[in-house]
């Protein structure tokens, strides 16, 4: 057999004999490479609602930490029991990296379950149009920001939600007026998942000390 057909043929062997998880992993094995798919899942479901001038209801947050405390717990759990119950025979299964896969996945699943899966109810539910208001905690250093995310005019409001207490869009004329303790109006449309507004205004400025 020549060597080029000889290649092939262990080519074709190897894609019959595919698996995402080895038949023979041991179980830590399992519970890592289960980690690892949840993660990614996780990380793609993380952005839509990152990105978007978007606010999660404080309804719907009360009811979903209960199941993403869970997720996050579960997880560590499953790869630190595993690790007694059956130990790897690859060195990238260890502390460390069981550490950072963990944070990644509680981070990512936060995103997912506190953020981005309201986001996209919000968008298949009827809305109605409505107004909410901010007190203002401080305003962005600069009008053009890059952090997580690209904020144009932004300022920092009382709103104790991780990742998502920034208003952007505001027009620089209104971003410099601006102070702490001020009140802005954001107005959008409104469902049981949040709200995602379009306009800001200035509704009560602080008296200039």
């Amino acid at each position: 057999m020549s060597p080029t057909l000889k290649n092939d043929v262990y080519c074709i062997r190897g894609i019959n004999n595919l698996e995402i998880i080895d038949k023979d992993a041991t179980l830590l094995e399992r519970v890592w490479a289960m980690s690892a798919i949840l993660t990614a899942v996780f990380v793609l479901f993380s952005f839509p609602g990152l990105y978007a001038d978007y606010l999660p209801s404080q309804e719907y947050l009360k009811k979903a930490q209960y199941p993403a405390f869970v997720i996050v717990l579960i997880i560590p759990g499953l790869l630190f029991i595993a690790k007694y119950k059956s130990p790897a025979r690859n060195p990238f299964f260890n502390p460390l990296n069981a550490i950072a896969i963990c944070v990644i996945l509680a981070a990512t699943s936060y995103c997912s379950i506190m953020i981005s899966f309201p986001f996209l109810m919000h968008q298949v539910v009827s809305k109605k149009n409505d107004t909410e208001s901010y007190l203002v905690d401080y305003r962005n250093s600069e009008y053009h920001r890059s952090s997580i995310r690209k904020c144009q005019g932004g300022v920092h409001i009382r709103y104790e939600v991780f990742l998502k207490n920034q208003v952007c869009g505001i027009s620089r004329d209104l971003w410099e007026k601006v102070n702490p303790g001020d009140i802005v109006e954001l107005a959008g449309t409104k469902t049981y998942f949040g709200f995602d507004y379009s306009n800001v205004r200035l509704k009560v400025a602080r008296d200039a000390d």
